[in-house]
């Protein structure tokens, strides 16, 4: 697989977003004697755990300015980039990390966040194309939660009512690979999904379902994004179902 440099990249990686925060909280306040590049890192996990993404993009910039060879603090601040809503300027960094010598400007990860910041960009074309090399290269390597998330990448880029089989197949894809490598977040991620395309064909008795399955899972790791999202999702299906009261209450629970 694609291993994380901290606990709190691992434990975020498996879904356990609370753990997650509470790791790199903990690495900060106990990072005053380590060399400066250790802190710039420390600081910057601590930041992506609060979700301040102007401040992760600008901290990776600067380690990655003083290490431009290192692939992960290159792909760090593409992340960020991405998250962060600067998609143009994690292209570039995805530019620089192709500059890099084999093999590490081969790396599936690369793909994926090329894959990434297209979709957000509505360059679908090269983000399918990006998601499905990222996805080849993850199975080769037997990184199987990491050729998941690929895939779901590659069924979020295309059109579904134009692909609603290959969609599907995706996604159920996503969801078994997710269920085997144990990936909470991942799963949940999927079964958002896939209750998005039943919502999306007018099945909204199965969308809600599948919300419902998702929601669960974000409840048990408490993963915050995923509990506000899916609740409003949950709340579109109660309006289209006729039920306003219901969909109040979804919608309440998601801006909480």
């Amino acid at each position: 697989s694609y291993p994380s440099c901290s606990q709190a990249d691992a434990r975020e990686q498996l879904g356990y977003d609370r753990n997650a925060d509470a790791e790199a909280r903990r690495a900060f306040d106990l990072s005053s004697h380590l060399s400066r590049a250790d802190r710039l890192l420390i600081e910057a996990r601590f930041q992506e755990a609060s979700r301040d993404w102007g401040d992760a993009i600008r901290t990776y910039n600067t380690l990655f300015s003083f290490f431009p060879d290192d692939l992960d603090f290159g792909l760090s601040l593409a992340n960020a980039q991405v998250v962060g809503g600067k998609w143009r300027d994690a292209l570039q960094t995805i530019a620089a990390l192709r500059r890099l010598p084999a093999p590490l400007k081969d790396d599936p990860r690369i793909d994926w966040q090329e894959a990434r910041a297209a979709r957000s960009l509505g360059d679908t074309s090269r983000a399918v194309t990006c998601a499905a090399r990222a996805a080849e290269k993850a199975r080769a390597a037997g990184a199987s939660s990491f050729e998941a998330r690929a895939l779901l990448e590659e069924a979020k880029s295309l059109e579904p009512l134009q692909n609603a089989t290959r969609v599907a197949s995706l996604g159920q894809t996503a969801q078994q690979l997710f269920t085997a490598a144990q990936d909470q977040q991942g799963l949940a991620a999927a079964n958002n999904y896939l209750a998005t395309l039943a919502q999306g064909q007018g099945d909204d008795q199965s969308g809600r379902k599948g919300y419902e399955d998702a929601l669960v899972i974000d409840q048990r790791i408490e993963y915050q994004p995923g509990i506000a999202a899916i609740n409003n999702n949950l709340g579109g299906i109660e309006l289209g179902l006729g039920n306003p009261a219901r969909a109040i209450q979804r919608y309440q629970e998601a801006i909480t």
